[in-house]
């Protein structure tokens, strides 16, 4: 069944101003989680180490990996609000339908441009259209960018995969120290495009994406609501 698609008629508030502040906000008050899992202090050191004579380098040297991680994400979440060809089509297929409609939005930049350098922007864009699910650029961007960061901290990245029992059922999960960091570390993302209603982007499809060799699987298993 072909994905029904939703026009846009207003424009969103730009990431690039308050959810990007809010991500920062984020990374920052959850610091410590975040560095514990991409072994900082072992590249580092700890703050109060050495009487605290190399605080004030940790700090900066914190503070300049935080900003990279707020501004990877940022950039991801501003790949994901961007409109997928089919919301696209939709929007100019209701103004096609409706062009008086039009006059009551402010619309987004993407059908304003569309309109007003393409009479036929509806066939070009459909022309240009592939079969199947689209894939997700804000997770292979915010993938590339968590995982050179880890590997500035960490010799390499290795998968694992356990077997874990939810509801009844077996299934394979991503594990490990990548795993734990990126999931760390992209939760104001995902809560963002949460509030935005715009698709997902999960640690488990960060790690896949990453390719790397999967270690031996170990079982491991979830107590499911209802059955404690």
């Amino acid at each position: 069944m072909p994905t029904l698609y939703k026009p846009i008629l207003t424009e969103a508030d730009s990431i690039w101003s308050t959810p990007a502040e809010a991500i920062s906000d984020w990374v920052s008050a959850n610091r410590d989680v975040i560095l514990a899992r991409l072994n900082f202090d072992e590249e580092h050191g700890r703050l109060g180490e050495a009487d605290g004579k190399f605080d004030e380098q940790i700090k900066r040297a914190q503070d300049e990996v935080l900003g990279e991680i707020s501004g990877v994400l940022a950039l991801g979440a501003a790949q994901a609000a961007e409109p997928k060809t089919g919301v696209t089509i939709a929007t100019l297929e209701r103004i096609k339908k409706h062009p008086s409609a039009a006059q009551d939005y402010t619309l987004p930049g993407f059908a304003e441009w569309l309109l007003a350098s393409h009479s036929a922007a509806i066939d070009d864009l459909s022309q240009g259209r592939r079969a199947g699910r689209p894939s997700s650029e804000a997770t292979r961007i915010v993938g590339e960018g968590l995982r050179g960061i880890y590997l500035r901290y960490n010799d390499k990245i290795t998968r694992r995969s356990e077997t874990s029992c939810r509801h009844g059922d077996y299934i394979q999960v991503e594990a490990g120290p990548f795993f734990d960091f990126v999931s760390a570390a992209i939760v104001p993302l995902q809560n963002l495009l949460h509030e935005r209603r715009l698709p997902r982007v999960t640690a488990a499809s960060i790690v896949r994406q990453s390719r790397y060799p999967i270690s031996p699987i170990k079982v491991r298993f979830h107590r499911s609501p209802g059955n404690e």
